[in-house]
């Protein structure tokens, strides 16, 4: 998705995204944030979880990286 973009909205979005990186400090958080933040921002016609998923994941282990969620308290 990012190559569709003209190069200053892709440097923007880039920004966006190491700047995020800085509070979300989990890697698999950060991953599944950008998968979701770009499935959003994205021309698919379904926009809840699994459909964005899929569009990034091709392995079903994949899929349940993707989801993962922080341990209690994290």
């Amino acid at each position: 998705m990012l190559a569709q973009l003209p190069p200053d909205s892709q440097e923007r979005l880039e920004t966006f995204f190491a700047e995020i990186g800085t509070i979300v400090r989990h890697k698999k958080m950060r991953a599944s944030f950008a998968m979701c933040a770009l499935g959003l921002l994205g021309t698919g016609e379904r926009k809840s979880f699994e459909p964005i998923a899929m569009q990034f994941c091709t392995e079903p282990w994949q899929l349940r990286e993707a989801s993962w969620e922080p341990p209690q308290g994290a």
